[in-house]
């Protein structure tokens, strides 16, 4: 008879756990809601919408609202990594299973190319889909999440032990506000060294900061309408100066660079944005059909980023055809490209459905367990080698 399996560790990037231990729908609808925004930002970016519109025109004006409403989608990610990574059991076999996912998406989509349009795959393009956590232009969250990863139970010791430093809790934040976030968009410099937040340290500062909403519940100090509206006074704080900056140089002559003083991950005002996000999220109640549809689509959400980020497609993706939309005048142009951003993200969460009923099939989680506990056990061995080798020494002596 077959031996009843060991129950499987759940991967922080793909569940949310309540303070209680349950499962948090809430925290779980928030990470949709994150990538959803992650794919209007690209589909922004990407599809030239933000630089196509003449500046300052109702247009260009719509585009980059979105932009400003949906900025923070990077930091509420990595927040949501602390928020349910505080507390659970650290395991390797999470990141092999990240891993696993990661290289699933590179290799089948190089493989593609390479059939149908072998032109563009080179040495370099195979060479990063097989490394793709060596090449931060790759996939960058997942470059930064994959060295953070390592230091992660020093972020729980740190978070643990948070009450004993100097000042607390608020010692820490106030600390970290300051040197990450207020001096560098204050001077316009990367005094952080945080390289505007696309590095590990930067999602590490965000992991203690998830950690902290979570250890204190934060989000139960205050009622909902005050996330709400903080949110969007960040929001609209961000638009605002943005636009201002831009009225002034232009009213001074010469050429007009887009402002991106507030628009950057380490801004007060853009992790303001994604704190009340995230504790907004995180005392949702979901039900009925929601809970279904969140339940069916988070588990899915990372997968959205890898397949519609993935440098070919992004490449070759003929994103360039939606500055196309900028013809529509602007109540018919939002709607459009929400629309748009839509339909990436539930095809790309549909494809990562069938990926995760593929790795189901073949154990793959179950196969990251167990390589885990040959990696410890082999670690162990040493140990004691090590440990009986010395004591052999010291008799000797």
């Amino acid at each position: 008879m077959r031996e009843k399996q060991k129950p499987l560790p759940k991967s922080d990037t793909l569940e949310a756990s309540s303070p209680a231990g349950g499962r948090n729908d809430g925290v779980d609808a928030c990470r949709i809601a994150a990538m959803f925004m992650i794919v209007l930002l690209h589909v922004l970016n990407f599809g030239g919408l933000l630089y196509s519109a003449p500046m300052l025109s109702p247009r260009y004006n719509a585009m980059w609202f979105l932009e400003a409403m949906a900025y923070c989608a990077a930091n509420t990610y990595a927040l949501i990594s602390g928020y349910v990574g505080y507390g659970s059991r650290f395991r390797y076999a999470n990141l092999l299973y990240l891993c696993a996912q990661v290289l699933f998406y590179t290799l089948l989509i190089t493989a593609g190319f390479f059939i149908f349009r072998p032109a563009v795959v080179g040495k370099r393009v195979v060479l990063e889909a097989l490394f793709p956590f060596a090449f931060p232009s790759f996939y960058w969250y997942f470059t930064a999440y994959f060295c953070m990863f390592f230091f992660l139970p020093l972020l729980n010791l740190i978070l643990d032990r948070v009450d004993t430093f100097p000042g607390g809790v608020r010692g820490l934040a106030a600390s970290a506000l300051l040197v990450f976030s207020l001096l560098p968009t204050l001077t316009g410099t990367d005094s952080g060294g945080t390289a505007g937040g696309y590095t590990p340290l930067w999602l590490a500062v965000l992991y203690l900061a998830g950690g902290c909403l979570k250890k204190y519940r934060a989000a139960e100090r205050y009622p909902q309408w005050i996330n709400i509206a903080l949110f969007c006074a960040g929001a609209l704080v961000n638009m605002a100066v943005k636009l201002t900056g831009e009225r002034l140089a232009i009213q001074r002559g010469g050429y007009v660079e887009p402002g991106f003083f507030l628009l950057r991950y380490p801004s007060p005002t853009i992790l303001l944005c994604a704190v009340c996000l995230l504790n907004f999220f995180s005392r949702l109640q979901v039900t009925g059909f929601w809970k279904k549809f969140v339940r069916f689509f988070a588990p899915a959400t990372f997968g959205v980023y890898l397949i519609h980020c993935e440098p070919l497609i992004r490449a070759h993706g003929n994103y360039p055809a939606l500055s196309g939309l900028l013809v529509l005048p602007p109540p018919v142009l939002v709607p459009a490209v929400l629309g748009v951003a839509a339909g990436i993200w539930l095809a790309c969460s549909l494809l990562d459905r069938l990926r995760l009923a593929l790795f189901q099939f073949l154990g793959v989680r179950e196969k990251c367990v167990r390589l885990e506990e040959r990696l410890r056990a082999r670690l162990s061995g040493l140990n004691k080698e090590s440990s009986f080798t010395q004591l052999s020494n010291i008799k000797r002596k």
